[in-house]
């Protein structure tokens, strides 16, 4: 039965390979099995050198710890609370099992499963490239070819927090970043969807405070801007509920966090076509990664 790895358990045997390479286990564990009796009278430097063998780094044990867990959580033995009284591992024994998975756990790196485009991008928590993927996920003509699907679930979000709020775009939907509806400078809204039947403002953040007065300013922008169109202002932070600044337009105001925003993302992607091809199999990775990375702001 072939072996794949989860990128958690491999991420950890491999953290576990780079510590014995670097602490030259396996040569030192080799040469203890066939040196002669010990010398009368030993160098210290070779005292030292020896010692590695029997002695754990901090950063093995931390990371011997973390395979235990994970093997517990692929389902492989059970989870093991080491005694501060129990025998240090058999450090043969522990080469051995991560030799044995080393060709698989390269093998399946080479397969790119645990390719990330965002972080590469250094995606991070930059408020303003978050703001971009989010816009791109919004718009019912992204390339992501999921429609409208994840705005609908906003949409329906929205409504149940105020009663009447649309659920339709109508007939044109534009949804624009770093905007400056009134064009002020200093009233710039990290994300606008300006749509026939309603319009939305959503103010991102994830490390930033709110400015001065920002939500009420947003506030009369959003109003000014609106019409006679439903508004509402969508606060995105890291779990926080509450807001300082919007007193004056409390039930515009609707605060979301995260990992919500992950759960809708997350409920919105279509299943696969008959035929799902390289570009969706590539767009969904990406979409999946996102919602990953936001669950963690």
């Amino acid at each position: 039965m072939s072996f794949v790895p989860s990128p958690d358990l491999a991420d950890t045997l491999s953290s576990l390979l780079d510590e014995l390479s670097r602490a030259g286990m396996e040569r030192t564990t080799a040469h203890h099995a066939e040196m002669p009796d010990p010398d009368p009278d030993p160098d210290p430097d070779s005292e030292q050198e020896q010692g590695i063998a029997c002695k754990l780094s901090a950063d093995f044990a931390t990371a011997l710890s973390a395979l235990l867990e994970a093997l517990a959580l692929a389902g492989i033995g059970q989870a093991v609370q080491p005694s501060p009284e129990a025998a240090p591992p058999d450090i043969q024994t522990l080469t051995a099992l991560l030799n044995s998975v080393a060709l698989p756990l390269q093998a399946a790196r080479a397969s790119a499963w645990n390719f990330d485009p965002w972080e590469v991008a250094g995606l991070g928590r930059d408020e303003v490239r978050n703001s971009r993927v989010l816009a791109w996920l919004l718009n019912p003509r992204g390339s992501h070819g999921f429609g409208d699907a994840l705005l609908q679930h906003l949409l329906n979000h929205l409504a149940q927090q105020r009663s009447g709020f649309p659920t339709a775009t109508g007939p044109y939907c534009h949804v624009r970043t770093e905007q400056t509806p009134n064009g002020e400078r200093s009233e710039r809204v990290d994300l606008e969807i300006d749509a026939a039947a309603f319009y939305l403002l959503i103010e991102v953040k994830i490390g930033a405070p709110e400015g001065p007065e920002q939500l009420n300013r947003y506030g009369d922008v959003a109003q000014a801007i609106a019409g006679g169109r439903p508004w509402a202002i969508l606060y995105l932070t890291p779990g926080k509920t509450g807001y300082k600044t919007g007193n004056r337009f409390q039930t515009h105001i609707h605060p979301l966090s995260w990992r919500k925003l992950a759960q809708m993302i997350e409920q919105s992607m279509p299943s696969a076509p008959v035929s799902p091809t390289t570009s969706w199999h590539a767009t969904h990775h990406a979409v999946a990664c996102f919602i990953q990375h936001i669950r963690n702001h």
